[in-house]
């Protein structure tokens, strides 16, 4: 799913933290909630908010630089405003609705590879244990894809532009290991650009 291939590089629960304390933006139309749809993650609330809650302090400008000023309150705007507002408006099981947003824009891509994932790298923030990010060898299930599987899918990729983005999201996942590059791969398959 496209969304996984956004959060994965930016730490899925840095962001799913940061809008997790959101507002829901009541009644039908984007819901903050829509974005952070319930998973198998072993970590529990606190652990997300208080992760969360250091990554808003941290990078709450280079979140604004890509999805606008009321990104905490699932209203967006900026590079990444148009699809986010489209995943928002979707809910959770409702793949359909996911696939016709579409995959990010490329301006989006890069607001997040260039601005927020090198200030959640260098944040300082500890992400919780939980969340199985153990570098190289880091290890999410047994049906878990790796980063040899992305370098792959980059290969495979005919666009160019989106075989530039694949290869700079390998560049950006690696260093965190096999559980950031699974979403990634995952992603790719789902659009159909690898096998």
């Amino acid at each position: 799913m496209s969304i996984l291939r956004m959060m994965a590089h930016v730490g899925v629960l840095a962001l799913g933290a940061l809008i997790a304390g959101c507002g829901s933006g009541g009644g039908s139309g984007p819901s903050a909630s829509n974005l952070t749809c319930p998973s198998s993650s072993q970590c529990s609330q606190s652990e997300i908010q208080q992760y969360g809650t250091c990554i808003e302090n941290a990078c709450d400008s280079a979140y604004t630089t890509c999805f606008g000023s009321g990104y905490k309150n699932a209203t967006f705007s900026g590079p990444c405003g148009t699809y986010y507002n489209c995943l928002a408006s979707c809910s959770c099981n409702d793949n359909g609705c996911r696939t016709n947003c579409g995959i990010a824009p490329a301006d989006c891509q890069l607001c997040i590879g260039n601005t927020i994932t090198p200030c959640v790298q260098s944040s300082g923030c500890t992400e919780p244990t939980c969340a199985g990010t153990t570098g190289t060898g880091g290890s999410a299930g047994t049906n878990q894809l790796t980063c040899a599987d992305l370098m792959a899918c980059c290969a495979a990729i005919k666009d160019a532009t989106q075989k530039s983005l694949c290869q700079m999201e390998y560049n950006l996942a690696l260093p965190d290991g096999n559980v950031i590059c699974d979403p990634f791969v995952r992603g790719y398959k789902e659009e159909g650009f690898c096998p």
